[in-house]
């Protein structure tokens, strides 16, 4: 999840893409103003990384906490 303007939204986002490459074009940025739930689910905790529905990390990326939704 993200919003538009959000520095530490595009520093997870950069991560992301050095760590999967190529891969990374499955990923997939909703912009949370455009949907009341995930506001009122998150508010203002951005960025938020889900995988499969799953909560992985909010505000900074979590490699420890990714490395269980990575293949081996």
């Amino acid at each position: 999840m993200s919003r538009p303007d959000c520095s530490l939204c595009g520093e997870m986002l950069v991560e992301l893409f050095e760590l999967f490459g190529d891969a990374a074009a499955g990923i997939r940025v909703r912009d949370i103003d455009d949907d009341a739930e995930l506001e009122a689910r998150y508010g203002r905790r951005i960025p938020v990384l889900l995988i499969d529905g799953d909560f992985v990390c909010a505000y900074r990326l979590d490699r420890s906490r990714l490395q269980g939704y990575l293949p081996e």
